[in-house]
């Protein structure tokens, strides 16, 4: 007979072996699922792998097709940069410049213009609805020149405002304006409307001109008082047919940049204004005398437009005078399909025909832009288009 002890173990004992059975059950059970379960995980981990190794795969795919067509594209973009210079370059073949300047260079009064002392200048401007820029800077600066011989034609883009009796009221017969009959289309596409703008009004005051040299010139814009006698000189001692100066660059607000630093434009066409910005109706506040305007312009002037050889950005007609047997350089609207604004496409194009340029290495004019980058991209993307569709060259 068990004492009591064991008697007490053994009825514990069996009263625990049904829940020790339960639990003993339990745990295989949990045991199977677990192994299941792990087995599970490792499939699901070989899968994981093998569906990573397919998406790399399809990513190096993607990636070499992409790398693919970014080669076709830049080859296709060089490709239409190239047709669409051999087009320009057909186009202007026809026109015969190279030709035209030998004629000219042949003319009998050709070496007359590096002889003559005292030679007649005509500054050629452009203008539309700016009258005071037009007369209190601009011609303002034309009128304090040193060479004082010169003659200047405005030509009015169809102006409907008072330029015509602001510029009669300054009683100076060297100055006449002429009124185009009607305006200059614009085109629909914004890059295109800048980079044509002025083309004909400029033409116009090129082809009236009666000077031995030619000095374009915009509304805004201003000279030196010794821009006009610099650029001779030194179209006499290299016998240039064209001459031109560095320029500072002024912002509206009087913020001045040098044309390197910006990437901006819209309105009126210069080499320099098609990275610095544009010039028509700058909106700078007026300066009436030569001396406030230096002053001005030497507190923020921080670096200059112009280089050599004359190339896009750091050339600009305004600072500029050209041989006056050479009135076949004229702003042509066919720029635009170059990709060009027309006054570095007049300068190109001058250029490539021969022409013999001189470049001053000083500042004798001051450019006025206001950058209105923005306002051409603000008007592609609301056609649909990216910033791209501008084409810039």
């Amino acid at each position: 007979m068990l004492p009591p002890m064991g008697r007490l173990r053994t009825r514990t004992a069996s009263r625990l072996w049904p829940t020790r059975r339960l639990f003993e059950g339990r745990h295989h059970e949990l045991a199977h699922q677990l192994a299941e379960l792990s087995q599970q995980v490792m499939e699901l981990r070989l899968f994981a792998d093998q569906l990573a190794d397919e998406q790399r795969a399809r990513l190096l795919a993607l990636e070499a097709s992409q790398q693919h067509l970014t080669a076709v594209q830049s080859e296709l973009r060089t490709r239409l940069r190239r047709t669409q210079a051999l087009v320009a370059r057909t186009y202007e073949a026809e026109q015969r410049w190279p030709e035209l300047l030998a004629a000219a260079r042949a003319q009998p009064g050709y070496e007359q213009a590096y002889e003559d002392p005292d030679p007649l200048v005509t500054v050629a401007l452009s203008t539309y609805h700016s009258p005071d820029t037009l007369c209190d800077r601009a011609l303002e600066s034309v009128r304090r020149q040193t060479h004082s011989h010169w003659e200047a034609i405005v030509v009015g883009d169809h102006c409907t405002d008072d330029t015509a009796a602001r510029v009669a009221a300054l009683g100076d017969d060297r100055i006449r304006f002429h009124n185009l009959a009607v305006r200059e289309n614009d085109s629909a596409d914004p890059w295109e409307r800048w980079a044509v703008k002025g083309s004909v009004p400029r033409a116009t005051a090129i082809t009236l001109a009666t000077g031995s040299w030619i000095a374009p010139l915009s509304h805004d814009d201003a000279w030196d008082p010794d821009h006009l006698a610099t650029l001779l000189a030194a179209a006499r001692a290299q016998r240039a047919e064209v001459a031109y100066s560095s320029m500072r660059v002024v912002e509206a607000g009087g913020d001045e940049r040098s044309g390197a630093d910006a990437r901006s434009g819209a309105d009126a066409q210069s080499g320099a204004d098609a990275q610095s910005g544009v010039d028509e109706q700058s909106g700078v506040d007026e300066q009436s005398g030569a001396d406030e305007q230096s002053a001005v312009v030497e507190q923020a002037v921080h670096r200059s437009v112009g280089a050599w050889p004359p190339r896009l950005g750091q050339f600009g007609w305004q600072s500029s005078i050209f041989h006056g047997a050479l009135r076949f350089l004229r702003y042509d609207r066919a720029c635009a399909f170059a990709s060009e604004p027309n006054d570095w496409n007049l300068a190109r194009r001058a250029w490539e025909a021969g022409v013999r340029f001189a470049f001053v290495e000083r500042e004798t004019a001051t450019l006025y832009v206001r950058p209105t980058y923005e306002q051409i991209v603000d008007e592609l993307r609301a056609a649909g288009l990216p910033p791209m569709a501008m084409a810039y060259p």
